[in-house]
């Protein structure tokens, strides 16, 4: 890196100073994770990737970007002129790459996703958590077409609630779900045993009248001896 490359890099170091302090603020921290929070409900660990999904990463995009130029534009620098300073500094120290890889990661579609699940998964289990403490009976429907009716009840009384009251309500009907969908795969799983008992049980009546003839001829073969 020639002498020139190398001080434009030093006098750009205070804008990645600014931005780690911003990204480690309590603000920033409260702005992102806020929107993770209140949308990650409809991320689940499948690896089908939803249409949702990507109209949710634009938007996660969006709000990064706009609280990433607020950031700037009080520093007065626009996007053209930090995306040059990237260009220039990002490698020039550890604080530098550091920001330009958290700020760049979140626009990587997967890490975005991974993100939303486990996030998801956190609240379902601190929701579970919550009512175990409250002694509240946790009741699954009994299918996902219930599931989907007690969801869209739901939405056309969510309008009545309260911010924090949806939240809860959200993530009350995605425990209910998960939980449908894990009956169901253990009724399948005990219909399957039921089956292959039963198929054990009809091979055994089988072979039982072979059993019993062979226990007749040995009687017979036993007389004739005597006699």
């Amino acid at each position: 890196m020639s002498e020139g490359k190398e001080d434009a890099a030093g006098e750009n170091d205070w804008i990645f100073d600014y931005l780690m302090s911003v990204i480690k603020s309590p603000s920033w921290d409260a702005e992102i994770m806020g929107f993770i929070d209140e949308n990650c409900v409809v991320f689940d660990n499948e690896e089908e990737n939803k249409f949702i999904y990507t109209d949710m990463h634009l938007m996660f995009q969006e709000k990064v970007d706009g609280l990433l130029l607020s950031h700037l534009s009080m520093m007065d620098v626009s996007a053209e002129q930090f995306a040059e300073v990237c260009e220039q500094s990002r490698t020039s120290r550890d604080i530098n790459q550091q920001v330009y890889e958290q700020i760049t990661a979140m626009d990587d579609f997967l890490t975005f996703k991974k993100l939303m699940v486990k996030r998801n998964m956190e609240l379902e289990l601190e929701a579970v958590q919550e009512m175990q403490q409250a002694n509240v009976p946790i009741t699954a429907p009994e299918d996902e077409d219930e599931a989907e009716a007690l969801f869209q009840q739901a939405l056309k009384e969510s309008a009545e609630l309260s911010v924090e009251e949806m939240e809860q309500l959200e993530l009350e009907q995605a425990l209910a779900l998960s939980l449908a969908i894990e009956e169901e795969v253990l009724r399948q799983k005990e219909e399957e045993m039921d089956r292959i008992n039963a198929d054990i049980a009809a091979r055994e009546e089988k072979d039982a009248p072979e059993s019993e003839e062979e226990e007749e001829d040995d009687e017979e073969e036993e007389e004739v001896v005597a006699e």
